[in-house]
C-alpha cells in the first residue's frame, strides 16, 4: 500500500498542529511571564519593607531636633545637624507587574498598588523641598514638612508591609491616614507627642 499521499497532507497536519498549540503556547508563556513579574514586585517589595523604618525614623528625628531646638534642648548646628532625608523612592517593577500581572491582581491589591504610588511621589516631593536646607532656619520653617513626610512614610511601611505578608489575602482595609499612621508609628515606638520627641534619638 502507498503511502505517497502523506507526504502532501504532513505539512498541512503541522500546520494545523502548530495552530492549535499557538494558544497553549502563548497561555504558558503569558502565566510564566505574570508569575515572574509578581516575584519581582514581592522582591521589590521585602527591600522596601526593611528600609522604609528608616524614612521613617530620619523624617521623625528632623522633626523632633526642630521641637527640641524651639524649646531650648537643642541650641547649636552641631547638635542640629546632620538631618538625615530618604532617597527617592522609585519602584522598578510596578509598569510591569500592571502589563503583565494586572489581572492576577485582586482589587485591593490594585488600590494598595495606587496608593503606594501616590505615597512614593509625596515622599519624594517632601524629601526635595527638604533637601534644599541648609542652615537651621530652613529646617524650623519646614517643620511642617517633616510631620507630613514622616506620617506618609509611617502609611508608606504600613501598606508596604501588608502587601508583601498578606500578598493575594490582602484586603484593602476602610482607614483613614491617621490610624494606618498610628499602627506603624506604634510598631517603630515612635511618637509625636512632646514626650515621645523628647525621649527619641534626635
Amino acid at each position: 500500500m502507498s503511502y505517497e499521499w502523506l507526504k502532501y497532507i504532513s505539512p498541512l497536519l503541522g500546520v494545523g498542529l502548530g495552530a492549535w498549540l499557538a494558544p497553549y503556547i502563548e497561555r504558558r508563556k503569558a502565566s510564566a511571564e505574570s508569575r515572574n513579574a509578581l516575584k519581582a514586585f514581592y522582591s521589590e517589595l521585602e527591600d522596601y519593607l526593611r528600609d522604609a523604618p528608616t524614612y521613617v525614623k530620619n523624617f521623625h528625628s528632623g522633626y523632633a531636633k526642630v521641637k527640641k531646638l524651639e524649646a531650648g534642648i537643642i541650641k547649636n548646628d552641631l547638635e542640629f545637624f546632620p538631618i538625615s532625608l530618604a532617597p527617592k523612592i522609585e519602584f522598578l517593577t510596578i509598569d510591569n507587574v500592571i502589563a503583565k500581572s494586572f489581572l492576577q491582581l485582586t482589587y485591593d491589591q490594585r488600590k494598595a498598588i495606587r496608593a503606594l504610588v501616590s505615597l512614593s511621589n509625596a515622599i519624594n516631593e517632601k524629601t526635595d523641598l527638604l533637601s534644599k536646607g541648609r542652615e537651621i532656619p530652613d529646617f524650623i520653617d519646614k517643620k511642617s514638612k517633616f510631620w507630613s513626610a514622616a506620617r506618609m512614610s509611617a502609611s508608606f511601611y504600613y501598606v508596604v508591609s501588608r502587601l508583601y505578608h498578606e500578598k493575594e489575602r490582602f484586603v484593602y482595609h476602610n482607614e483613614s491616614n491617621d490610624e494606618r499612621c498610628k499602627k506603624a508609628l506604634d510598631a517603630l515606638n515612635l511618637s509625636f507627642e512632646f514626650k515621645g520627641l523628647l525621649q527619641g534619638n534626635a
